[in-house]
C-alpha cells in the first residue's frame, strides 16, 4: 500500500507536464500521481514513470468525477487532490504525512447539502475517499463514463 496518492484531474492543462515532473523530482515518500486526462490527450505527453498513472478518458466527465474516479482507483493510505498548474517543496509528501499522524484522528469533518451525511474523517488527508459514496447524485444532463484508457 502506497503513503499517498496524489490525485490531479486535468482537460487542456499545458503545465500538467511540468507539474508531474515537479511532484516525481520533490517527493520523499511512497507516494504515487493519479492523473486522469478529462476528454482530451496530454501536450506535451506525460511522461512514462512507475509512480505514474495516468487515466485517458475520451468524454469529458468533469473535475468532480475525474477526482472521484482517481480517488476509487487509489490504495493509498492517504490522498490529496492537486490541480494541473502546481509546484512543490522538496519533501512535501513526507511533511504532510508526518504532520497528520501527530495531529490524530477526527480533525476534519465533512457535511453534504444534498444529504444527511456526516462523516468525520479518520485521516484528514482521506476527505475526497471518505464521502466517494456521498457524490452518487446525478444532477441533470450529467452522465457516467468509462475509462477509456489506462496510459
Amino acid at each position: 500500500m502506497k503513503d499517498l496518492s496524489i490525485l490531479i484531474p486535468a482537460r487542456n492543462e499545458m503545465f500538467l507536464y511540468r507539474t508531474i515532473e515537479d511532484i516525481l523530482t520533490n517527493i520523499e515518500a511512497d507516494t504515487e500521481v493519479i492523473a486522469v486526462l478529462d476528454g482530451k490527450l496530454a501536450d506535451p505527453p506525460i511522461p512514462q514513470h512507475e509512480r505514474v498513472n495516468v487515466i485517458y478518458l475520451s468524454e469529458s466527465i468533469g473535475q468532480r468525477a475525474a477526482t472521484n474516479l482517481a480517488c476509487k482507483l487509489s490504495n493509498a493510505k492517504y490522498v490529496m487532490k492537486c490541480d494541473a498548474h502546481c509546484s512543490f517543496d522538496k519533501g512535501f509528501d513526507l511533511k504532510m504525512i508526518e504532520a497528520f499522524k501527530e495531529t490524530g484522528e477526527k480533525v476534519g469533518e465533512w457535511k453534504s447539502k444534498y444529504s444527511n451525511i456526516d462523516i468525520r474523517h479518520r485521516k484528514t488527508l482521506t476527505p475526497i475517499k471518505m464521502t466517494l459514496k456521498s457524490f452518487r447524485h446525478k444532477p441533470t444532463g450529467w452522465k457516467e463514463s468509462t475509462i477509456d484508457k489506462i496510459i
